[in-house]
């Protein structure tokens, strides 16, 4: 109707099939292939002006790692109510700062959604998101840490402002490094040996890894290479987050 065409017309046009009705006042063209961006931008139509594509969809449109396209997810307006089978979430506010447009899709900046995944994802998953929006320049720390001081005491964020503070000693060059110092921190790579046979295993392991390839180990074997600059990482990073939210 926004378009001039009248009520009758447009009933024509679905009865016929020529349009298909996703919801009330919203319609795709018949044979046009549905994408999941697309869902995104009919489902923001549906709930009307203020819904705004959030926490873990906002992530996937974002192509943060750990996130995929799905499950719609969206921030709207928090008196209304509608049955469209969503995922939705009602926060006191909403900052316009906190909201940009993507493909024409309205979602929420990267440094939101950081937030908004912090009370919804593993204190794992969440940490390879922020690396690697700070990897790739879609935030950076003097961002992260506006974006912290103005979300009070939201849940998570105690665990996302450790994982901020300890990105000033450098930001992983992959998730996959990412991943490896996790695992340098764990309390398996941290403990000595309890005994002497344990202490013999270990030195066996050692001697075989070192036998391979570094192809095989993934990890760079050349002099000052990736394999010193991760220590030095995992050294610099808190041994654990703590808390953490589950997925």
């Amino acid at each position: 109707m926004e378009c001039g065409l009248s009520s009758d017309t447009i009933d024509r046009r679905v009865s016929s099939a020529a349009w298909e009705r996703l919801y009330p006042g919203i319609y795709r063209l018949a044979g046009v292939r549905a994408t999941w961006k697309q869902s995104l931008l009919a489902a923001c139509l549906g709930w009307g002006t203020g819904a705004v594509i959030s926490h873990r969809a906002a992530a996937a449109l974002w192509e943060l790692p750990g996130f995929s396209p799905g499950t719609i997810e969206l921030i709207v307006p928090r008196k209304r109510e509608r049955a469209r089978g969503h995922v939705v979430h009602r926060p006191l506010a909403l900052p316009r700062a906190d909201v940009t447009v993507v493909d024409a899709i309205p979602v929420t900046t990267p440094g939101r959604t950081l937030v908004d995944l912090a009370g919804c994802v593993n204190a794992d998953v969440l940490e390879e998101a922020l690396d690697d929006a700070l990897r790739r320049r879609l935030v950076s720390l003097a961002c992260m840490r506006w974006q912290l001081r103005e979300s009070g005491g939201r849940r998570g964020i105690g665990v996302l402002a450790k994982m901020v503070c300890a990105c000033d000693g450098g930001v992983p060059e992959s998730s996959l490094e990412t991943r490896l110092l996790r695992a340098l921190r764990a309390p398996a790579c941290r403990s000595p040996p309890s005994s002497t046979a344990s202490a013999a295993t270990a030195s066996t392991s050692l001697t075989s890894t070192r036998a391979l390839p570094s192809s095989a180990t993934g990890i760079a074997t050349t002099p000052g290479g990736a394999r010193s600059t991760t220590i030095a990482r995992a050294r610099t990073r808190s041994p654990r987050w703590g808390g953490g939210s589950s997925a």
